[in-house]
């Protein structure tokens, strides 16, 4: 069965960059997920996940902070520092709010204290997450000076922005911000799920070009499964054309793998969402194929620097 969903045309090792870790467990409980998520809520912890993925060949991963809590983060870069397969942590902050610089500052130095305990001193805090989610609104920040100079110290801090959950005004905010901020590496999450009908296709097409005339503009393909009509199509050729517009318009250096786990569990098991990914990039090149599962990544949130 492992050798079947890991064939020898993918890296030795993939490094799957969109993970979440938690614990409804933790003093205090956790905003997501709740109780009536049902199959997710219950722990997400590196043991966990490494037991799932390390038959399948994934080696490394990113873990995401989903929470919008701050102390969530210090958490997660507590047990991403303690796990050597976590390369890097993208952490949860709102640009728009008053005292980001002084919580960015913060998250770096602890980040830079936990890093003095991991191998060669391996950088730990590699981005920050932010977008449509927890009642922030990115489109409507972004017209404020602040947000602007607080992304600017992002970059400066050599941190990648993540942003989800992608619509067309998320995506409208991350074409501004990549031309006023272009020192800025940008990634959007969950790129495929976006929602396009029919009648939206040329308005999709044009802003994916205008995504590809942006050097600093990445995308994750991650959540790829989706439920239609009360099912999950596990077949490839129901996502393909939304992945190769994409892969036409940015092209093979800035398209990243992440699997969304445990997130994913609500459509299909980890070995599943990757047979599936699988077979969506089965035609690309061999050189495609280690930078959509390894180079990319790296590259984007620093880890080779």
């Amino acid at each position: 069965m492992v050798a079947r969903l890991i064939p020898e045309r993918i890296p030795e090792r993939i490094l799957d960059a969109h993970i979440h870790f938690f614990d409804p467990r933790r003093p205090g409980g956790i905003p997501w997920p709740t109780p009536a998520d049902g199959v997710l809520y219950q722990p997400a912890l590196p043991e966990r996940y490494s037991a799932l993925v390390e038959p399948l060949g994934v080696g490394a991963a990113i873990a995401v902070e989903a929470s919008p809590l701050r102390a969530d983060n210090d958490w997660l870069l507590n047990v991403a520092a303690s796990d050597g397969r976590i390369v890097g942590v993208v952490g949860n902050l709102d640009p728009a709010a008053e005292d980001f610089a002084r919580e960015l500052g913060r998250l770096c130095e602890l980040a830079r204290v936990l890093e003095q305990g991991r191998l060669r001193g391996r950088r730990l805090l590699v981005g920050l997450r932010s977008g449509n989610l927890w009642g922030r609104d990115l489109a409507r920040d972004v017209a404020d000076g602040r947000t602007l100079d607080h992304l600017r110290l992002v970059a400066e801090a050599g941190l990648t922005l993540d942003v989800a959950n992608p619509d067309f005004a998320l995506v409208g905010a991350v074409l501004r911000i990549a031309e006023r901020v272009p020192e800025l590496r940008i990634v959007v999450d969950h790129l495929p799920t976006m929602r396009v009908v029919e009648a939206e296709r040329q308005r999709w097409c044009a802003l994916l070009a205008e995504m590809g005339r942006s050097g600093n503009i990445f995308a994750k393909i991650s959540e790829i499964p989706q439920r239609v009509g009360g099912r999950i199509p596990r077949e490839a050729g129901f996502y393909q054309p939304k992945l190769e517009a994409i892969r036409a318009s940015l092209g093979e250096d800035r398209l990243i793998f992440g699997s969304d786990w445990p997130n994913s569990d609500r459509w299909l098991n980890f070995d599943e969402t990757l047979a599936l990914v699988r077979e969506c990039v089965a035609g690309w090149s061999e050189s495609a194929l280690r930078k959509f599962y390894r180079d990319n990544a790296r590259r984007v949130y620093g880890l080779d620097g």
